[in-house]
């Protein structure tokens, strides 16, 4: 229920998060990486991490929390059984990057403009994967409200969401 108010309040222009404090954005990746380990471990799929250090933001933890879960979960649930995960975080130019990739299902050109609309689903088989169709929608949000940029990307055998702060 926390997304369809979160949501609401994005499409209304509401404030939804704070973002006057300053978080180490290298700590919480790698924390966040940590809870989804063991998740991993039960379905054979590796999960590597590789974070610069001291990468710092200003923006609400909750926020940043929202980001990294829904984009570890997402990576997790769409993968496919001993395959991998990728999370990475640099900074460069300036600018902050963070990748969560996979070895799971890539998205489908036509599909890729949609994806950060509230309530869209990809029309493919999710094998009791099920979701509402918010949780990009909100990533998308948070980034756009810290000034950044998120897209999603894939190669042969490797889908990507890439955020830009």
């Amino acid at each position: 229920m926390v997304n369809f108010f979160d949501v609401l309040k994005f499409t209304r222009g509401k404030q939804v998060y704070d973002h006057s404090q300053v978080v180490d954005l290298s700590d919480y990746l790698e924390k966040q990486a940590a809870l989804f380990q063991s998740l991993s471990a039960k379905r054979g799929i590796t999960l590597a991490v590789s974070v610069e250090k001291e990468v710092y933001l200003k923006a609400d933890p909750s926020a940043v929390e929202r980001i990294l879960n829904n984009l570890l979960e997402n990576a997790l649930k769409y993968n496919r059984d001993h395959g991998s995960i990728e999370a990475g975080l640099k900074t460069r130019g300036g600018k902050i990057k963070l990748t969560i990739a996979n070895t799971g299902e890539t998205i489908e050109e036509a599909q890729k403009e949609n994806i950060f609309t509230p309530y869209y689903q990809l029309s493919q088989k999710k094998a009791g994967r099920q979701g509402i169709g918010m949780g990009l929608s909100i990533v998308k949000s948070v980034v756009d409200s810290l000034g950044g940029a998120i897209e999603v990307g894939d190669k042969i055998g490797r889908a990507s969401c890439r955020a830009r702060v």
